[in-house]
């Protein structure tokens, strides 16, 4: 598995420019492409995986999709994406932290939704309920990469994209959820139990 998001030929052609450079005796510049793009790896890592067989069984629970810490929880919310009457739980994604995105549920993306502030997500779980993924931008306006569309399916924790610099995730739920995290409590992306059905 790579360790970045970024293909091999971008590795290669930077890492050609910066040679071609140190040849044509432009050090300086040479150095600073090399920091720079040591500095765009670190920035663009991905978390590594193992992949078992046999994974915990985590049915009813909603699994953290990202790793970061509960920003806030709150109920009774109206959503004009995702419906109303939910809960919502707001996760906040430090640049510094892991940025991949992982499916909090096992089912199906019904919808996938893009506007000027970000992505939003519908999965619809296997006993027919909902639940929303909002992915804000962050201050830079970089949002996340999914590597999803409508009609995919997938388990609980599976990888379907990343977050480059870190950002925002609203997370909604039906109203017979119990959250099990509180306030400003870390969580760790596919490990973290968020909420379980009531």
């Amino acid at each position: 598995m790579p360790l970045n998001y970024f293909k091999r030929r971008v590795h290669f052609t930077w890492l050609l420019l910066t040679i071609i450079l140190f040849y044509l005796n432009l050090w300086p510049i040479g150095l600073l492409s090399l920091c720079f793009h040591a500095l765009i790896l670190a920035l663009a890592r991905k978390r590594p995986m193992t992949f078992h067989d046999d994974q915990p069984d985590v049915d009813g629970l909603v699994l953290a999709p990202v790793s970061g810490r509960v920003k806030s929880v709150r109920s009774h919310v109206n959503h004009e994406v995702f419906g109303p009457d939910l809960l919502e739980l707001e996760l906040r994604l430090p640049f510094w932290k892991e940025w991949g995105l992982f499916l909090p549920v096992a089912g199906e993306i019904i919808d996938t939704l893009e506007k000027k502030e970000g992505f939003y997500v519908t999965i619809l779980r296997p006993d027919g309920r909902r639940i929303g993924v909002a992915l804000l931008k962050n201050i830079l306006r970089s949002g996340a990469s999914l590597n999803l569309l409508p009609g995919d399916r997938g388990r609980t924790a599976a990888l379907f994209g990343h977050f480059s610099f870190g950002g925002k995730v609203l997370l909604y739920l039906t109203e017979n959820c119990e959250i099990l995290v509180q306030v400003n409590e870390q969580i760790i992306a596919g490990q973290t139990a968020l909420a379980a059905e009531v």
